[in-house]
This record gives structure tokens, sequence and C-alpha cells, in this order.
């Protein structure tokens, strides 16, 4: 601590991070420094991120990256859940056509191994939250590691990962798994679908 901050208050007062905090306002007026405050959020998806617990958060960072990367990297979840994952994320060619991504999974799959999922569902979040200031630092916090997401653009319309948000959300406060089918009778489902909407 240098002599300015002990000019403005006893070492004895910020020893404890509890007391720092309760003087921070002060001694950062004292010392002339601006008290930036932060954004508020009001996205009921990410206020609900932050509230999950740690089982919670594993779950919906394995469904985004099991969704975006085809099933590949599905962290925690079971076979069921991934197979929805990869049905949700082939409705979609924003996702399963997006070469960025998927070539940075190629190019790290065998180095990073299982943690790679961790990676590839927080360059999502980012991309997703890259309009509500604060909040990607908040998630690196609340993460309590050290995250190494690479710098790649994601041409993934916020829509799209609005969306995404939501059906994730969903599944995981749902008490029942998704219906156990396999990635093939998820397709099947979805071709009969498909054949349906173009027939009415």
């Amino acid at each position: 601590m240098d002599q300015s901050w002990h000019d403005v208050v006893d070492v004895s007062v910020v020893e404890s991070p509890l007391n720092e905090a309760v003087f921070y306002d002060a001694v950062m007026n004292a010392l002339q420094v601006p008290v930036l405050k932060e954004a508020s959020i009001n996205n009921d998806h990410f206020i609900q991120l932050a509230l999950l617990d740690e089982r919670k958060r594993l779950a919906v960072l394995s469904y985004i990256s099991a969704i975006f990367s085809g099933g590949r990297l599905s962290g925690t979840l079971n076979e069921a859940q991934c197979c929805w994952s990869r049905y949700v994320g082939n409705i979609s060619p924003n996702i399963c056509n997006n070469t960025a991504l998927l070539n940075y999974i190629d190019e790290n799959i065998l180095r990073r191994g299982g943690a790679l999922y961790l990676n590839v569902s927080l360059m999502v979040i980012r991309r997703w939250s890259e309009n509500i200031e604060g909040y990607w630092p908040r998630v690196k916090l609340l993460m309590n590691r050290e995250i190494d997401v690479p710098e790649i653009a994601l041409d993934i319309p916020h829509d799209t990962l609005d969306y995404i948000m939501a059906c994730v959300m969903t599944m995981i406060e749902e008490k029942s798994e998704p219906a156990v089918k396999t990635c093939e009778e998820y397709s099947a489902d979805n071709h009969t679908n498909d054949t349906v909407s173009s027939n009415t």
C-alpha cells in the first residue's frame, strides 16, 4: 500500500475485504478516483444464469456446447440430452454451418480434450452478451477460474442465440429429461415435420 492510501485511511481498516468494500466509495472519493457504477441487467435469462447453482450452470454450458458442436462436445450430458442438443442445433444453419466455430473445435479437440466444451459454450455466451455492458466480466468471475476464450468472431444472429438460451434454460428446469430417442429418430421427426409443413 503506498503512502497516498495511508493518508486516507489507516491500514487496519482495509486489511479485511469486508471493511475495504464498506469504505471503497469513501476511499475512491478521497483519492479523487471516479467510481463507475455497474450497468443493471434486465434480461431474464442473464439474471437466471447468474443465480444457478454449480450443477445447473455446468448443465447449461454442456447444452450450449453440445448444440453448437453437433453433439461432439457434450460435457455432463447423457445420451438422450446430447441427441436433443444435436436436433436443436441442426434446426438452424446459423449453428450447424458455423465454420469459424467448427474449425476451432477441429483444431483443439485432441489437445484440450474434455474441457473444450467450456471454451465453446463461453464463446457463445460472450457473443450472446456482447451488447450487455459488464455481463461478460461477471461471467468470468462467476466461473471462478482462468478462462481461455479465444477472440473468434461468431456470425450468429442474436435472435438465434436468444432462442437457444431460452430452450436451454427451459430444459434445465424440466423435471423430466428429453424423450429417449436416438439422433436418427430426432432427424426423422424433423423430416416428417418439414414434409407436413410443405404440404400445408
